[in-house]
């Protein structure tokens, strides 16, 4: 939804915080309605790593390579979909079937919490640290969100 928002000429950031919060709440209420099962813990292989960690590697030499030929912009508009998320759901269907796949999918609402965080936190210390020391500090509030995403479902996990 970021391209139709951006050729709507909406750049600001508001809108954008705003309309991630709704499709958040959206996507979690679809995805939780149907009850599964608890799905076993995923194991992967070191093939299944291997493609991944090219998989991800591929991604991010294309993104850097259309940020130089379009613009920062449209590269750190093209990092946002989660490509390498999309081959990690392929290798959880192929190993462990449809159903431990659903229920990867439905952790994936909550989990773009720890994205959206970095990306916030990059967002607003970029300019101020540079990139390196902004990185660090956007890493950091991605693991201290995604540890309380843990805790939290942990304790909710308790309680039912």
């Amino acid at each position: 939804m970021s391209i139709p928002l951006t050729f709507l000429g909406v750049d600001s950031i508001l809108p954008g915080i705003l309309f991630y919060i709704l499709l958040l709440i959206l996507s979690s209420y679809l995805l939780n309605r149907r009850k599964v099962d608890k799905s076993i813990p995923l194991v992967y292989t070191l093939r299944q790593k291997i493609i991944r960690i090219v998989s991800a590697g591929f991604v991010v030499f294309t993104i850097v390579l259309l940020s130089k030929l379009l613009s920062p912009y449209w590269g750190g508009l093209i990092a946002i979909y989660p490509i390498a998320f999309s081959i990690m759901l392929v290798i959880v269907h192929n190993q462990y079937g449809t159903n431990d796949l659903f229920a990867v999918s439905q952790k994936i609402p909550l989990g773009s919490l720890s994205l959206f965080a970095y990306m916030l936190t990059a967002f607003l210390t970029f300019h101020v640290y540079g990139f390196i020391i902004g990185t660090l500090i956007s890493y950091l509030i991605s693991i201290i969100v995604t540890l309380l995403i843990i805790y939290i479902q942990n304790k909710l996990n308790k309680t039912t």
